[in-house]
């Protein structure tokens, strides 16, 4: 089972990412990587319904 403050992490990590997608500092397949990077980070399995 994933731990609360584990998915806070994850989403605050994302969220990042996500603005600086939105601000073309990166691409789609670097935020695609950066997903999968923090999701094992935060040991977030693939079927999670918490992941992005």
């Amino acid at each position: 089972m994933t731990n609360t403050t584990d998915i806070i992490h994850y989403y605050t990590a994302m969220l990042t990412f996500r603005k600086w997608l939105d601000d073309c500092l990166i691409t789609d397949d670097e935020f695609k990587a950066l997903s999968a990077i923090m999701a094992d980070k935060y040991n977030l399995p693939k079927d999670s319904i918490y992941r992005l």
